[in-house]
């Protein structure tokens, strides 16, 4: 489109196929506006490795922190008492992402509700539930953070095979006309970078 349109020869053999110099415009426009996409893109690809880091080490920690607390609580309270099921001290930890954070914040939420029940919990006090629990919403908000970035990256994807499909098509058209407005002129085809017939 650029050689189109700086190469006066071509501009006006183009303009005799009805593609006139605001086609060639409009164009460029296009092919400006897929670099454009591209960018975003990439950025927004970036932010979501960004997001999806910030998520990872969160959980990592929650994770951590909880399994090594609900380990203490086990040894406060034997699997027949009463508070071994209300804090959910059964089984294992959770694998999947959203299932660990729940079950944190389950399990801080209930000390948090009977500080009675801390106290008892090696290495556990008031102070540190609730900043495990600060912890746990860190983690939370930055997986609805990674969420919004993977929806951005969806979108601006979408945006750009958009903008690419429009490209090509119009692309496509205009290389039509030209090999018939330049059939007589292979020198000017190979300016626009089409073979000759």
């Amino acid at each position: 489109f650029s050689n189109a349109k700086g190469d006066a020869e071509i501009a006006a053999s183009l303009a005799l196929y009805k593609v006139p110099e605001a086609t060639l415009d409009a164009d460029l426009a296009l092919v400006k506006a897929v670099q454009d996409l591209t960018g975003s893109l990439g950025g927004e690809k970036t932010d979501r490795a960004q997001a999806t880091g910030a998520v990872n080490r969160a959980t990592d920690t929650v994770e951590a922190d909880f399994g090594a607390d609900r380990d203490m609580a086990r040894t406060a309270y034997g699997t027949d008492a009463a508070e071994y099921g209300a804090l959910g001290l059964r089984g294992e930890i959770p694998r999947a992402r959203a299932a660990v954070l729940g079950a944190a914040a389950e399990f801080y939420d209930t000390l948090l509700d009977r500080p009675a029940l801390i106290d008892p919990i090696p290495g556990l006090t008031p102070e540190v539930v609730a900043a495990r629990r600060a912890a746990v919403d860190t983690a939370e908000g930055a997986d609805s953070a990674q969420t919004d970035e993977t929806g951005d990256v969806r979108g601006a994807s979408k945006g750009r095979q958009n903008a690419v499909s429009d490209l090509r098509e119009e692309s496509s058209r205009v290389a039509e006309i030209a090999k018939r407005a330049l059939s007589d002129r292979p020198d000017l085809l190979a300016k626009l970078g089409l073979p000759a017939r």
